[in-house]
């Protein structure tokens, strides 16, 4: 500090030896730097014959708070003996001093300024009471306002009013405390018009008439300070812009605040945030602010040409003076009125993928350093806040693309569940009108040949048979695959054995085999467990395609089944069906497309129909529904092998778990109503024949209002109802019926339809019927379900 300050507590300052001996921090005004080393005592510095003066004199002086130049000469390690004039304001509590020392100091000289001025080491002077003049000084003072010698100054209307204003000339007035001025910062105008800072200390004279101390020019400092508090509120200021930027995560709204702090920041109207496209060797402006730069916005511009070029290519910041001018600047003629511009790079990590440009319009600017500096801070925040926005934006859009595909997959799989249940209700539909017509036709055929005698019509009867159950095997196989692909196909786990499975399937192919002088063998291993668990109707499903096919395409030569236990392959064993035949075989190119729905398979055939080509490609699908596989090895000439191959569970059922044949079916009962209701007249009249036994009353009725009727009429033991009648369907007729007769006492009802028995059962069952007989059925088939239901009664 230029001053040093001393203070006793609250009563009028004493100076002991024991107060010098600790003094405060202090700056003498001969040197630019302190005299004293930490720890130093004031007291010890003076020599011995002045100290006990000195106490005195500053004694006295703090007696009445008053002000004192006390001189003695002082031991400085640097300078020797020097002699030191202090300049002492006293003040309750403490005092203050004002320091002046040089070599050749002669004692009692009133202010010795030109002694102390002639060793040039700082700016010292001595002015009037109000500063109004400067009444001496040293050559470095003169110095600061632009004149070699002292004298010129004080010859000049500097001296008069070296002030820069004539309020700082008050404020400095106004700024003394006890006579005593310390360190205050003013402005002084020099000689050419220029202004500078100045530190100045100073301290009133004794009686009050002058006025002197030192001037320390600190126009650099002062300018540092500046620029530091520049830094801290561009540091505090950028911090505020971080927390803004990073809660924008809208790529838009943030790139228009980023350019809206640049523009306000450098004091323009003009910016633009481009963005490079290095596989394209361009870059394109992304984000533009200000009427000119805004039309360019998603422009492809090449990265060699601009600005750009030079701040993407060397990833450093770069100001161009004037842009009229710039030997790499874009052609076009808008660009005309743009001067001084100053680019930042935008960069994440190791990679440049952007920058940051403002242009001015008019003359040239100067673009300070500092500006530059603040600029590269804030592009470095901004290059976070976007990474972060584009991070945003990619999971934005990733999410967006995933729920549009999510929707796309939920209008697709209701479309194919529309599709599906289009399908199966076609199905459905083709299915009751294709096996109405076939019941009439099984109906009329069966009782045609129980009567027919001539043997010609009766062998055409039987192709009629044979007909019908053809276009029977295509409706359900058609069915089949439809509920295969629909995932409705349902699986049955059931102890079954596997040798009598064998043996039913071989018992119906051999007299066709027979038929065609094909000999037919069955051969079940040893090994085979005689009970296990599995789907016997499936299997049986398969088994009859492969056999049927085997028997088909065979015109000579033979056809075997056997079965066999595999224990030798990966997994768990396995139950192996096989299915040779002596056929034509099959091409090997076409081996695998023979498991495809509507194919063939490529073989000849001996003559027959070739069937719809499903088949296969249902038995393979069952067969992988089953856990298992089905494959084919054939060769042309050479005949084909099919291998069902099947999971063996390890520990099968007992021998007692396993239903033994066909049950025995149970006496029809002597007496019996039946009601059969259904809206075709040639089924009615077919049901009619097929239930005329001796004892037993038939009532006939086309539609289900009339059946009600007639039931309550009646009161029948068995009630018939076609699925499908006008008025009232079977189903409602049913249910109508259930609740007339809640009771244990009620009729047995059977449902009759032309649907798949699998989706008609259930619905039947929910309705209140017993059963549901599919179309074509038999009289052994309607009779059968009467005998077992009315043999449990019995």
């Amino acid at each position: 500090m230029n001053g040093l300050t001393h203070t006793n507590g609250g009563d009028a300052a004493v100076a002991s030896e024991a107060e010098f001996a600790s003094p405060p921090p202090w700056i003498l005004l001969s040197s630019g730097s302190p005299f004293f080393e930490d720890g130093d005592a004031l007291l010890d510095r003076i020599i011995p014959e002045d100290r006990q003066r000195i106490l005195a004199e500053g004694n006295r002086a703090a007696a009445v708070n008053g002000r004192v130049i006390l001189e003695y000469s002082m031991d400085i390690p640097s300078l020797g003996t020097v002699p030191v004039q202090e300049f002492r304001c006293c003040f309750p509590g403490g005092f203050r001093s004002l320091f002046v020392a040089a070599q050749g100091f002669r004692r009692n000289e009133a202010f010795p300024c030109r002694n102390v001025c002639s060793q040039n080491l700082v700016p010292v002077y001595r002015a009037d009471r109000n500063f109004e003049r400067i009444l001496d000084c040293n050559p470095p003072f003169a110095r600061l306002f632009g004149f070699e010698e002292p004298e010129e100054f004080l010859s000049s209307l500097w001296a008069r009013n070296p002030f820069f204003s004539h309020a700082a000339r008050e404020m400095t007035l106004a700024r003394f405390d006890g006579g005593f001025l310390d360190r205050f910062e003013v402005m002084f105008r020099r000689k050419d018009g220029t202004s500078f800072w100045g530190e100045l200390s100073a301290v009133i004279s004794p009686d009050g008439g002058y006025a002197g101390g030192r001037l320390t020019d600190i126009t650099e400092r002062r300018r540092e300070d500046l620029l530091l508090q520049e830094r801290n509120s561009a540091l505090s200021m950028l911090g505020e812009i971080s927390a803004d930027l990073m809660e924008d995560l809208d790529m838009d709204v943030l790139l228009q605040k980023i350019l809206d702090y640049a523009a306000t920041y450098m004091n323009t109207e003009h910016g633009a945030i481009s963005f490079a496209d290095h596989p394209r060797g361009e870059r394109y402006i992304r984000w533009a602010r200000g009427p000119l730069l805004t039309r360019w916005i998603g422009k492809r511009i090449p990265l060699s040409r601009g600005l750009g070029a030079r701040v993407l290519a060397s990833e450093k910041s770069m100001v161009v003076p004037d842009y009229k001018t710039y030997e790499n600047r874009l052609p076009d003629r808008d660009f005309d009125i743009l001067s001084t511009t100053v680019g930042v790079p935008l960069r994440w990590k190791n990679h440049t993928f952007g920058y940051l440009s403002t242009y001015y319009e008019g003359p040239p600017r100067e673009i300070s350093g500092s500006k530059v500096e603040y600029l590269e801070r804030f592009a470095f925040l901004a290059s976070m806040a976007l990474r972060n926005a584009g991070l945003y934006e990619d999971a934005r859009r990733e999410l967006e693309e995933r729920r549009r595909l999510e929707k796309e997959l939920v209008k697709a799989r209701e479309a194919a569940e529309q599709a599906s249940a289009a399908k199966g209700e076609y199905l459905a539909r083709i299915s009751h009108e294709i096996r109405n017509p076939l019941n009439v036709l099984a109906g009329i055929s069966d009782r045609l040949l129980e009567t027919c005698r001539d043997k010609g019509t009766a062998e055409g009867l039987r192709l009629m048979e044979k007909a019908k159950n053809h276009i029977l095997q295509v409706l359900n196989d058609i069915l089949d695959l439809s509920k295969i692909e629909a995932g409705r196909m349902n699986v049955t786990v059931a102890p079954f054995s596997p040798g009598e499975l064998a043996g039913e399937c071989a018992a119906l192919f051999s007299p066709q085999a027979e038929l065609k002088e094909l000999t037919f063998s069955t051969e079940v291993n040893p090994d085979v467990p005689e009970y296990t668990l599995g789907d016997p109707l499936r299997i049986r499903q398969i088994l009859f395609n492969l056999l049927g096919n085997a028997v088909k395409f065979t015109s000579r030569g033979g056809v075997s089944l056997s079965l066999t236990e595999a224990r030798d392959v990966p997994g768990s064993p396995r139950l192996l069906f096989t299915v040779s035949d002596t056929g034509p075989g099959i091409d090997p190119e076409r081996m695998e497309s023979i498991f495809e729905p509507y194919t063939q398979g490529g073989r000849p055939s001996s003559g027959e129909s070739g069937g719809t080509g499903l088949g296969l490609s249902i038995s393979r699908r069952i067969a992988r529904l089953l856990g298992g596989e089905l494959t084919a090895d054939s060769a042309p000439g050479k005949g084909a092998v099919f291998t069902l191959s099947l999971p063996l569970l390890q520990d099968g059922p007992n021998e007692k778990d396993v239903p033994k044949g066909k049950e025995k079916t149970p006496p029809l009962p002597e007496r019996l109503t039946v009601l059969a209701a259904d809206d075709h007249p040639v089924n009615r009249a077919l049901l009619s024949k097929m239930l005329s036994r001796p004892g037993w009353q038939v009532i006939l009725a086309s539609d289900g209002r009339e059946a009600l009727e007639l039931a309550e009429k009646h009161t029948p033991d068995v009630i018939l109802l076609d699925l499908e009648m006008p008025v009232l369907d079977g189903l409602e007729t049913a249910r109508a019926l259930r609740d007339e007769n809640p009771g244990d006492v009620r009729p047995f009802i059977l449902g009759l339809t032309g649907h798949d028995p699998d989706r008609a059962l259930p619905l039947c069952r929910r309705a209140g019927m017993d059963g549901c007989l599919t179309k074509p059925f038999t009289p052994e088939d309607i009779l059968g379900e009467i005998a077992r239901r009315f043999g449990r009664d019995g």
